[in-house]
C-alpha cells in the first residue's frame, strides 16, 4: 500500500493523532503504471530499501555490498528519469561525464524494460493525442508535444513523464484523508520518508 498509518494515539478524549508515511512514492507510483514485474517485485518485502535494491540488480552485485554511494548514485538517476531530466542534466547533477550518465540510465532500463516500454508507449500516445493521463485518470494536456520548435517539443516530452503530477495528486488526496473518516481532522505536516542523499 502506498499510504502507512504509522502510529495512531489519542493524547485526550478529544483529540486523536494519525502518523502517515509517504514512502517511496515515485518510485510505487512507477511500479504501478508501468507494470514492470522485476520494479514491482521490490515492493513485496517489507521494510527494503529500494534503492540498494534497485543498484544490486542494475549492477548485478550482492545487496550486502552495495555501498551508501553506489545507493546515492542510483537513487539521483531513477528520479532524473522519473522527472524526464537528460544524460547531461544527469552528468552535470551527479558531477559525471554525459557519457557515464547515459550509460547509468541505460544500465536502468535494461533491467527494468517494462519501464522502459511504459515510457515510450506515453510517448507515443501523447503525440497522438495531445495529452497523457494519470494515476487518477486526469488528462494532462501538451499542446507542444508535436511543435517543430526543438525547445517547446522537448519541453513537452519532460511533460510527459506524469509520475510528478499522479505524485502531487495523491498527496493533495492524503491531505484531505479526513474526509473518509467520520472526524474532523487537519494536516500538520508532511514528511518524506527518505532524508539519505
Amino acid at each position: 500500500m502506498m499510504l502507512s498509518f504509522l502510529c495512531n494515539f489519542g493524547p485526550s478524549v478529544d483529540i486523536h493523532l494519525y502518523c502517515m508515511l509517504n514512502a517511496l512514492q515515485e518510485v510505487r507510483i512507477l511500479a504501478h503504471m508501468s507494470g514492470d514485474e522485476a520494479l514491482l517485485s521490490l515492493f513485496q518485502t517489507d521494510k527494503v530499501d529500494i534503492y540498494k535494491q534497485m543498484s544490486s540488480l542494475i549492477r548485478n552485485k550482492p545487496l550486502e555490498e552495495v555501498t551508501a554511494a553506489e545507493r546515492s548514485i542510483f537513487k539521483q538517476v531513477t528520479l532524473a528519469i522519473l522527472y524526464g531530466m537528460s544524460p547531461n542534466q544527469v552528468g552535470k547533477k551527479l558531477s559525471i561525464s554525459k557519457a557515464m550518465a547515459k550509460k547509468m540510465m541505460n544500465d536502468f532500463f535494461r533491467r527494468f524494460r517494462g519501464v522502459k516500454a511504459w515510457m515510450d508507449q506515453t510517448k507515443e500516445f501523447a503525440r497522438r493525442n495531445h495529452f497523457v493521463v494519470t494515476i487518477s485518470g486526469r488528462r494532462r494536456y501538451l499542446d507542444g508535444i508535436n511543435s517543430d520548435d526543438n525547445a517547446i517539443r522537448s519541453q513537452a516530452e519532460r511533460q510527459v513523464k506524469i509520475i510528478q503530477f499522479s505524485n502531487a495528486f495523491l498527496l493533495k488526496e492524503f491531505v484531505n484523508f479526513h474526509d473518509c473518516f467520520d472526524f474532523h481532522g487537519k494536516s500538520l505536516g508532511n514528511q518524506h520518508s527518505d532524508t539519505r542523499k
